[in-house]
């Protein structure tokens, strides 16, 4: 009698899993999200991908430093076009009309999306004007919806026309093309062990201590800075909070790695973490309460390297050769992320 139910329970299990992928056609269904009543979509995109934004419309757009092209899902689910770009991309933003602007090694590309479909690439600087060789930088869009870089020692800001506004260039500023951020008057920057805060009284460096690697403004609640570092390779490591004034808030424990962040409407906090991937181990996300509880973990793919939140409270990740996709996890977010602190 046991092992009769025990077989009954099998089967409608397989016939549960079975409706679920049909019903998902080409999303991948994590077995495990199942059992937690969470679900987690995965998209196969071979390479190496490394950024990801979301536009107004709720498409995701991935970049893919080993193809040199950028991938199109739409919000729906469905990888909708590849894009060749003739460079390696180190990282995507994009603005509040829909422009996609991406990062390059050499330069930066603007993509225009064509009302009939795809879209329209242009290259704003090439790589013989302004940068060498690199391979991190960091975008975001201002309220203006000037594009501001950082890319090796140099922070830079373009107007959506191209043209330079302003240009930073100091080795000794430890930016070293971090991530950055923009809010609460100023331009932040991630450097090798210090964040650089830029506005109109000048330009001032926080030291961290470590390896800083991401930073992120909390959007609901106002003046709050999260920034990841990890300690030592392999190891866990650590969120730190901020306030606007760069005074250490607060220092809490993440997974192996970490290396991207995000906020959500409420304030909770998203942190992509690599994990060891030198030993094939896999990625996760922790998701953080605003007073720096962890919360949950979610098991992603190798490599995790870009996070973004939807405007339907989706979590997307960018892995090595995966975009992981957790459904419904998170408080909706606004896109495309555009710089509206002021």
């Amino acid at each position: 009698m046991i092992n009769n139910i025990s077989f009954k329970k099998s089967i409608l299990l397989l016939v549960i899993l079975s409706i679920v992928v049909f019903i998902n056609g080409c999303r991948i269904v994590n077995a495990d999200s199942i059992f937690n009543n969470k679900n987690i979509h995965v998209y196969h995109i071979k390479g190496s991908l490394n950024g990801i934004a979301i536009d107004g419309s709720g498409n995701i757009w991935v970049t893919n430093a080993s193809n040199r092209t950028v991938t199109q899902i739409s919000s729906t689910g469905s990888i909708l076009e590849t894009y060749p770009l003739g460079d390696s991309p180190l990282n995507i933003a994009i603005d509040r009309h829909g422009n996609i602007w991406i990062l390059m090694e050499f330069s930066l590309t603007e993509l225009n999306p064509v009302p009939s479909g795809g879209v329209h690439i242009k290259n704003i600087h090439n790589k013989n004007l302004e940068w060498g060789s690199a391979n991190s930088g960091g975008i975001a869009i201002n309220g203006g919806n000037n594009i501001l870089v950082s890319h090796d020692d140099t922070i830079m800001e373009f107007s959506h026309s191209g043209s330079i506004e302003y240009k930073i260039n100091d080795n000794s500023l430890d930016l070293h093309g971090g991530d950055i951020a923009i809010g609460y008057g100023a331009v932040w920057v991630v450097g090798r062990r210090s964040i650089t805060r830029l506005n109109d009284s000048g330009l001032k460096i926080y030291s961290i201590g470590s390896y800083t690697t991401a930073i992120a403004l909390d959007t609901f609640n106002s003046g709050i800075i999260w920034v990841t570092y990890a300690q030592r390779y392999g190891r866990e490591g650590d969120v730190i909070k901020l306030n606007s004034s760069g005074a250490t808030l607060g220092m809490y424990k993440v997974g192996v790695n970490p290396e991207a962040i995000a906020t959500d409407g409420s304030g909770n906090v998203w942190v992509a973490n690599q994990g060891d991937y030198i030993n094939n181990d896999n990625g996760s996300v922790s998701e953080l309460s605003p007073s720096g509880v962890l919360l949950k973990t979610y098991n992603v793919g190798q490599s995790a390297s870009a996070i973004a939140i939807d405007d339907s409270g989706n979590v997307w990740v960018a892995c090595r050769n995966d975009v992981y996709e957790l459904i419904n996890v998170a408080t909706p977010v606004k896109t495309p992320l555009v710089s509206y602190l002021k």
